[in-house]
């Protein structure tokens, strides 16, 4: 079950608009350099950026923050839920998952071990 919060935040994350609400929040960037424009959003918990994407969906990247909190865990798997799990190599949406205080990324029954450093769920998910 996605918390409102997570709800708002992702949707507010996958429009590119912003958002704040308590300790979420969605900022918007963008950056005209090199002779074009390119859109970054991220997604914030607690001031510490969890996600993060370019203008293209297969540039998602994620990290725990340094906090591999059940919130921060909550926010991102609301974030996967909403992603087209064709964009990321695989018929099956990954989902991070937690066992004896590690994390992984899950698709389906495989699973890799992942340490909340910043990764790109695309290249991530097709390791595994």
């Amino acid at each position: 079950m996605v918390r409102k919060i997570t709800k708002d935040a992702v949707y507010a994350f996958n429009r590119g608009r912003k958002f704040k609400r308590d300790n979420t929040e969605v900022r918007v960037f963008e950056n005209t350099g090199l002779g074009g424009c390119i859109v970054i959003t991220e997604m914030r918990l607690h001031g510490n950026v969890i996600a993060w994407k370019g203008d293209s969906p297969a540039t998602l990247m994620i990290s725990s923050g340094r906090w591999p909190t059940i919130t921060t865990k909550e926010r991102l798997n609301g974030l996967i839920q909403t992603l087209d799990h064709r964009t990321l190599g695989s018929g099956i949406r990954p989902k991070i998952v937690q066992r004896d205080f590690s994390w992984y990324i899950q698709i389906g029954y495989d699973k890799k071990g992942w340490d909340g450093e910043p990764v790109n769920l695309s290249d991530f998910c097709a390791s595994i």
